[in-house]
């Protein structure tokens, strides 16, 4: 068997001790990155939750909206449904006034006076208002569309 010389052993010897001092080197640098990593991910772990609960405002604001604008609706259909009343009853006492058909024909400037007071009838009982019905409920992160009109530069 031949044997290395011992120049060669000591070179040997130090070229691997090189390559463990690089590798501990890397090591440590790999080390320092997870730390980073590890890091980060506590930040992205807080920045997510914070997402999450302001997605959950959003829903309640959304749901807010949407029960909000149903109340609105059954309003506005009752006012709406008043409003015929009032114009259905309002031309019954104008076509059950007498002269009524005359004074649409002809109308004369100067005889013109307001018509005698008459007692007008009780309103009828209102309808239910609107209620949505419990099978449509709204779907989670259904969002309203919104339209944004843009305006010139100079307005």
């Amino acid at each position: 068997m031949t044997s290395l010389p011992l120049d060669a052993v000591s070179l040997l010897d130090l070229v691997l001790i090189v390559a463990l001092l690089a590798t501990a080197a890397y090591a440590v640098g790999l080390r320092r990155e997870f730390r980073r990593f590890r890091a980060y991910n506590e930040e992205y772990a807080a920045v997510l939750a914070q997402t999450g609960r302001a997605m959950e405002g959003v829903e309640r604001a959304v749901d807010s909206v949407q029960t909000e604008g149903a109340r609105v609706l059954a309003a506005l259909g009752e006012r709406i449904e008043e409003a015929r009343e009032v114009v259905s009853r309002l031309e019954t006492v104008r076509a059950a006034a007498p002269g009524a058909a005359a004074a649409a024909e002809e109308p004369a400037p100067e005889a013109i006076a307001p018509p005698a007071p008459q007692e007008t009838p009780a309103p009828e009982a209102t309808p239910a208002p609107f209620q949505p019905r419990s099978d449509q409920k709204p779907k989670p992160y259904s969002w309203p569309t919104v339209v944004v009109k843009r305006l010139p530069d100079e307005a």
